[in-house]
């Protein structure tokens, strides 16, 4: 059984599907009777519309398989309370972190949103200290130290030197799962 989509299958060239013009477009490509259980076919029912119908009959008989009332809109309304009593009546525990880790377990959304909240909220600091050698920079993101480098000063006489900084950024396993 799969998806079937009779508005690419069998094209109307005005006006969109109901269920019964769908089902007799439906006829028109005489399915296989192997095929037929659990078939879902999808349609444009209004612009930019579509619906989705699982046939649910017991028997995949022309008679049947045609019948409108053995079609029934497949995954409608489907929300997060339903999904919640599913999982209920299935009697499996599903375990949610409450933080992000290096799980594959459900993240609660709370830990999500503290995450986001936390790289919304990051602050980029640099403080410059003067040294024998230079001044040393020191970079800090939320008031930890992220890089520190030392700016090489004149030489005097004419003399000159460089330094390169470069800084890069490094991701927690923690970071990649909110991503």
């Amino acid at each position: 059984a799969g998806f079937l989509n009779i508005s690419r299958e069998v094209p109307l060239s005005t006006g969109y599907y109901s269920l019964s013009s769908a089902l007799t477009a439906l006829r028109s490509l005489a399915p296989d009777a192997s095929l037929r259980s659990g078939m879902i076919i999808t349609f444009e029912s209004a612009e930019g519309v579509w619906s989705d119908y699982r046939y649910v009959g017991t028997t995949t008989d022309d008679t049947a398989f045609f019948s409108a009332p053995l079609w029934q809109e497949y995954a409608k309304a489907v929300t997060d309370e339903h999904i919640k009593d599913l999982i209920a009546k299935s009697g499996k525990e599903v375990e949610v972190a409450e933080s992000l880790d290096e799980t594959h377990r459900p993240v609660a959304s709370v830990a999500v949103k503290q995450a986001i909240d936390e790289l919304r909220d990051a602050t980029l600091d640099s403080d410059v200290e003067k040294t024998d050698d230079g001044s040393k920079v020191t970079l800090s993101r939320n008031g930890k130290t992220v890089a520190e480098f030392v700016v090489a000063g004149g030489g005097g006489g004419g003399q000159s030197s460089s330094t390169k900084a470069v800084v890069t950024a490094q991701l927690s396993a923690g970071r990649i799962k909110l991503g």
